[in-house]
């Protein structure tokens, strides 16, 4: 970035900010840089270093370098890999909807303070997210499919956990949840004297939650903020030394580490500390990048990206496809919108490469179906519904839609009254949103339709609108894991209604078909063959307009290296180090 366009009063203000910034960061060497530290730059604080307890996004770069599940998928080959555990065990069917996985720890495998990690870590990481009142929500649901975790009574480092055949991610959700360390989280051991059964089973567990006090006592304590702020370790290659929020986390090796001379990108450990600076400001951001206070980033802006790319050459620049899916949600349940040629006409209406030219600065790619790319089943032989205002018109025209009064809005009898076809669509204030807006406004007009643009902060119009099922249009994002995907939650008739999460209302026999058999085939290959088919018939119905899948921007000091992948949160910190 060109610095002296801003003017030299305003390089002062930014000078003045990274000054002060660093003179924020104490005197315990935290704003030194050293050929040992390999300094982050974050743009927002990531309030909770712990997976377990539900974090934001920007809390997984952190704590990803801390934090082992049993085995995680490979950022470069997005195989699951054992971690933990010595290797992915094969499945043992015991009956139609039973069943086993036997699970061996490594013998080296150790908390960071030197305990050894066995199956009563697992089993009580179980209970402890079962349990209805502490903060893991996010985790229960998947740990339904678990029926039994039987240990060994030889070995501690070895268990066999039972569960649900007929889910199709049976394996996946069993190796990589994280185990947690029980003499840390349980010091009373509270929950060993209450079997797993209990906390297998929802309405019993209520109730002995009510009878028993201990239990509701466990939750408090296991809810302290200091299980996500200070006693922050795990089983990782690093630890948390130093948090001041809004301005720094610092993350040391652990001593004496238990992953000796290992390939796995989990366990590997680069620079001696790894210090993530929270740096709100863009302008500050670019500066220390400019004066090369920061390692690496990937909160730039793509417009300062671009800019910066073109203008310096301390650092290299990476640009890999995201998990991410822009799109805009369309009401399947709305009169209008119930005709597949309508939503189709509206798809053609969308200029998806102007908008990735303007608000990418070109890094991202049209999509046809709401998947990422690097995800396993994505269809590549379909091709994105591109702008062609022409085939929105015949389309229009052979579902009987005409501008029969020349207002220059197409109509048709609907329902029993003439009915045209305008849409009210809601944004957030982002510039993104108004853009798409601004421009799907401009192609359906050509078409014959129109849009009101209604504009509210994206809270309010997602519990307001979207999840009330009031809304016809919405510009929406989706994520997702490595992992195959369940279309069940968000496209089976079963989950549209207001406590599910098909928003859209997508309603089609032939795609529930085929999504239960998505969910109820263990083998991947054939699972993703029926996967394909799936995505064919949810491109045909177009339920929803797929816009783009977005690329990362990470600057990245030309002497530094380690992994970049799509899979989030996009890098392992843990990886890097700098000549």
């Amino acid at each position: 970035m060109n610095l002296t366009k801003f003017g030299k009063h305003l390089f002062i203000i930014q000078l003045s900010l990274v000054i002060l910034f660093c003179s924020a960061c104490g005197e315990d060497g935290a704003s030194k840089r050293s050929n040992t530290t390999f300094t982050i730059g974050i743009n927002a604080d990531p309030e909770k270093i712990n997976p377990v307890f539900n974090p934001k996004v920007k809390a997984r770069e952190i704590y990803n370098a801390i934090f082992l599940p049993l085995a995680d998928f490979h950022p470069e080959t997005f195989e699951l890999t054992p971690i933990l555990t010595k290797s992915i065990s094969e499945p043992q069917i015991l009956s139609n909807d039973t069943l086993r996985l036997d699970v061996i720890l490594r013998e080296a495998a150790q908390w960071a303070d030197g305990v050894p990690i066995t199956a009563d870590d697992y089993i009580f990481a179980i209970k402890a997210v079962k349990h209805p009142q502490t903060l893991a929500s996010a985790w229960r649901p998947y740990l339904d499919i678990i029926y039994d975790i039987r240990k060994d009574v030889n070995d501690p480092k070895r268990f066999s956990v039972y569960c649900d055949r007929t889910s199709m991610l049976a394996l996946e959700t069993v190796y990589t949840f994280y185990p947690l360390p029980k003499h840390i989280y349980d010091p009373e051991k509270i929950l060993e004297s209450f079997p797993l059964s209990l906390f297998l089973d929802a309405e019993a567990l209520e109730e002995e939650i009510e009878a028993n006090a201990v239990l509701a006592n466990f939750a408090t304590a296991f809810n302290d903020p200091k299980r996500y702020r200070e006693d922050v370790f795990h089983a990782g290659p690093y630890q948390l030394k130093e948090w001041v929020t809004d301005q720094y986390v610092l993350l040391t090796k652990v001593d004496n580490y238990w992953a000796k001379a290992t390939d796995n990108p989990y366990l590997l450990s680069g620079a001696d500390t790894l210090l993530f600076k929270i740096i709100k400001d863009e302008i500050a951001l670019a500066t220390l990048l400019q004066s090369g206070g920061i390692d690496m980033t990937k909160s730039l802006s793509k417009t300062s990206f671009t800019e910066l790319k073109q203008q310096n050459e301390l650092y290299s620049f990476s640009t890999p496809e995201t998990m991410r899916i822009a799109y805009l949600g369309l009401n399947n349940r709305d009169p209008k919108l119930k005709e597949k040629s309508v939503r189709q006409a509206l798809a053609h209406c969308l200029d998806v490469e102007a908008i990735i030219k303007v608000e990418q600065q070109g890094l991202g790619r049209p999509i046809p179906v709401l998947l990422p790319p690097k995800k396993p089943g994505f269809p590549q032989a379909l091709p994105p519904r591109l702008k062609d205002i022409e085939k929105s018109k015949q389309l229009l025209l052979s579902a009987g839609w005409s501008d029969t009064n020349s207002d220059g809005t197409v109509d048709k009898v609907v329902e029993g009254s003439t009915t045209e076809l305008v849409f009210d669509m809601h944004i957030s204030g982002s510039q993104l949103s108004k853009t798409i807006a601004f421009l799907l406004k401009e192609g359906a007009k050509e078409a014959g339709m129109d849009i009101n643009i209604i504009q509210k902060d994206t809270r309010s119009y997602l519990r307001e609108n979207v999840f009330k099922h009031d809304f016809e249009i919405a510009a929406l994002s989706a994520s997702f894991d490595a992992a195959d995907e369940d279309p069940f939650p968000r496209w089976h008739s079963e989950s549209a209604g207001l406590d599910g999460r098909n928003r859209v209302g997508f309603i089609n026999e032939k795609a529930d078909s085929l999504i239960q058999l998505v969910r109820n085939t263990y083998d991947a290959e054939e699972r993703r063959k029926y996967y394909r088919e799936f995505q064919e018939v949810f491109y045909s119905e177009c339920p929803v307009i797929p816009l783009f899948c977005p690329q990362d921007a990470y600057v990245i000091r030309k002497s530094c290296d380690g992994i970049i992948t799509s899979k989030r949160p996009g890098y392992f910190a843990n990886t890097f180090s700098c000549q």
